[in-house]
């Protein structure tokens, strides 16, 4: 399984920026970073989701190649505001010792590059095998990892006034107590996630 980080070279922090840049600009709206570094880092979201839907793709084996095998290309997952398909395409890399793909940009599934260079656009990637993965099942016990919640995150929790660990178990507690009546009534409330 390779990385976006093993596989491409992705230019300087500038250039892949302002690639990010034109990317939320050709896709549908959405907030690309948080609010904190937002001055800072504007695509920090965006850039995480193309990392790691590009790691997904490569599990998947999801790339498609040109005919002369000079290019590769993804599907983002993303739609500009005219619901047409964003993909990434990458280069081959000519020059040796180096990593394998030079990324090229974003482009939409109507560009000339893209249509050029490919005769079918590539799949999206697939985070789960089965649909009951997607819905909570009441049945099974809701196991909180505190150790995991309160050690790895403590700081968090000092940041919103919480400063005794024994405090927090407590309210964590209670809060699965009070998730799992919720979880019951409405399954839709537990949001799957991807984690690799």
């Amino acid at each position: 399984m390779g990385t976006i980080r093993d596989d491409v070279f992705l230019g300087t922090a500038e250039k892949y920026n302002q690639k990010l840049e034109m990317l939320a600009k050709m896709a549908q709206p959405e907030k690309w970073t948080y609010k904190k570094i937002q001055d800072i880092d504007p695509y920090r979201i965006l850039r995480n989701y193309i990392q790691f839907t590009y790691n997904r793709l490569d599990e998947e084996n999801k790339f498609i190649s040109s005919a002369d095998g000079k290019f590769r290309c993804m599907n983002t997952g993303l739609l500009t505001v005219y619901n047409q398909e964003i993909v990434a395409i990458f280069a081959q890399n000519e020059r040796g010792g180096k990593l394998p793909w030079f990324f090229n940009g974003f482009f939409k599934e109507t560009d000339k590059f893209f249509t050029t260079n490919f005769s079918s656009l590539p799949p999206l990637a697939d985070y789960c095998d089965n649909v009951k993965d997607l819905i909570y099942d009441n049945c099974l016990e809701l196991n909180l990892r505190k150790e995991h919640i309160i050690d790895d995150n403590f700081e968090r929790f000092v940041e919103a006034g919480y400063s005794s660990k024994e405090l927090i178990s407590v309210l964590l507690d209670a809060a699965k107590v009070t998730l799992e009546k919720k979880l019951k009534r409405n399954f839709k409330l537990a949001l799957p996630f991807y984690y690799r």
